[in-house]
């Protein structure tokens, strides 16, 4: 069944044929990205505590490698991979002069 799209005026923007499988082999991970930080003593907030976030999200493997990239390049350098079951994690951590730490967990597991 194909599909098509209209523009505002009615005109044909786009049509696409029937939706069909992929013969590729497509390999998917769930990411989990667990980021926390802290306020110590030193820091000058008057709020003393720790806050994380949490998000998880499908990537694809090249995702995966971008996303530890880009951590590598914000905490200036890039841990060892641990493997967890079928899953794999790497954990940055960065004391920071202010009196706050900060980390960053990734958590990718294939999608089977």
């Amino acid at each position: 069944m194909s599909e098509t799209i209209f523009n505002p005026d009615g005109s044909v923007y786009m049509t696409f044929g029937p939706m069909e499988p992929s013969p590729g082999d497509l390999e998917g991970w769930k990411v989990r990205h667990l980021c926390s930080g802290s306020h110590g003593q030193a820091c000058q907030h008057s709020h003393k505590g720790t806050y994380t976030v949490a998000r998880e999200d499908v990537e694809s493997f090249n995702g995966v490698l971008r996303l530890i990239g880009q951590m590598a390049e914000m905490y200036g350098y890039r841990p060892r991979s641990s493997k967890v079951g079928h899953a794999f994690r790497w954990t940055f951590e960065r004391e920071y002069a202010d009196g706050h730490r900060g980390s960053d967990m990734i958590i990718a597991s294939e999608i089977h």
